[in-house]
């Protein structure tokens, strides 16, 4: 084991170009910067600049930043109205859509109504043309049981034209008829507005009887005696004919003209 030793520590002699050596040293020292080089570092004012270069260029970034946000911002909320609009214009499609089936609806079964009316209308009109047939046939009944008297003259009857007729009939007629009288219902004066007035003018007298028979008898018995007088006047009976009607009687003329 080797003991301390206690001579004096000899100084190092330190060359001349010490100084130089230890300045050279501490540059050395100094660590690289972000954008330098170790044999040029970069002054500490030149870094300073640098950071607030740096600084403003992110202060631009976050503004820049922010207002994309802001934008982003409001387009979302454009989106978000424009989601609202889409739907409430779903909601009006979906209520037309319901209207204009709703509609159809309608329209169908208007056409079920209008089938229907149109169905009863011809039902109507076949009832209208039967009832108008049956119209037809009760008046050309009537008609059978109803006489026209000519010459008869005017105030005559006095106020009871029926029961004059009923009386005068048989008078004038000679019919003897003692348990089979003649029966009018209903007896009344044609009106003639062509007929001028006068002295001697004498309405027609429409007589209706109450049975066919006793038409009949009066006919027979006035084509007898041909000629029947009353107060000096020719009077003249004969049978009320139907009244032709207004489309064939194109028909009737052209027979007329053939004949």
């Amino acid at each position: 084991m080797k003991m301390p030793s206690n001579k004096p520590n000899k100084l190092k002699i330190l060359p001349k170009d010490f100084d130089q050596t230890k300045e050279t040293t501490s540059w050395a020292s100094v660590p690289q910067s972000l954008h330098g080089d170790p044999e040029h570092p970069i002054p500490r004012g030149s870094r300073n600049s640098g950071d607030a270069s740096l600084r403003a260029l992110l202060l631009e970034i976050k503004k820049k930043t922010d207002k994309n946000l802001e934008i982003v911002t409001a387009f979302d909320g454009k989106i978000v109205a424009l989601n609202t609009r889409m739907d409430v214009l779903e909601g009006r499609v979906t209520s037309l859509a319901q209207s204009a089936a709703q509609t159809d609806s309608s329209v169908e079964k208007q056409k079920v109504k209008t089938q229907q009316c149109t169905q009863a209308l011809e039902h109507l009109a076949q009832e209208n043309s039967h009832l108008g047939t049956c119209v037809e046939l009760l008046e050309s009944q009537a008609r059978a049981r109803t006489l026209r008297i000519l010459g008869l003259p005017e105030k005559e009857e006095g106020r009871d034209l029926i029961a004059f007729l009923e009386k005068w009939l048989p008078t004038v007629l000679q019919l003897d008829a003692p348990g089979d009288p003649i029966v009018v219902e209903r007896a009344y004066r044609e009106t003639n507005r062509r007929q001028k007035p006068g002295a001697d003018a004498c309405r027609t007298v429409i007589a209706h009887l109450a049975d066919l028979r006793g038409r009949e008898r009066i006919l027979q018995q006035a084509r007898r005696l041909k000629n029947i007088m009353y107060r000096r006047k020719q009077i003249l009976i004969f049978p009320d004919l139907s009244p032709i009607p207004q489309e064939t009687r194109p028909r009737w003329r052209d027979i007329a003209f053939i004949c």
